[in-house]
């Protein structure tokens, strides 16, 4: 089967890319992928697989600009998207949209 290259996936992959940097993309895309769910700082630094003071400073910018929320638990700080967002569905879509042009062509977030 031909399938005709029309660069859809390649505009949403450098459109992504051109956005947001590393570690941004992958907290955006950790924490929007899972809208419902908290996640506690380790958690995302381990499941994004970047550098702590990095994840750090991006939750604290996101949460500053209200893109996530941030919950208290114990000596545990908690983050998820924020529906309240005024760009949340924007943003989910974009995480989504990238998320399936990755998943279609092998792609990973740092290449």
């Amino acid at each position: 089967m031909i399938i005709p290259y029309m660069g859809t996936i390649v505009q949403g992959k450098e459109l992504w890319r051109a956005l947001f940097g590393r570690t941004r993309r992958r907290v955006l895309g950790l924490l929007y992928l899972h809208p419902d769910r908290t996640f506690y700082t380790n958690e995302i630094v381990r499941l994004a697989g970047v550098g702590a003071g990095g994840v750090q400073r991006e939750l604290a910018r996101l949460e500053e600009a209200g893109v996530v929320t941030v919950r208290q638990v114990g000596n545990q700080r908690h983050y998820r998207a924020n529906p309240e967002c005024l760009f949340f569905a924007e943003l989910r879509a974009m995480v989504e949209r990238t998320h399936a042009v990755e998943e279609d062509i092998g792609y990973s977030w740092d290449d």
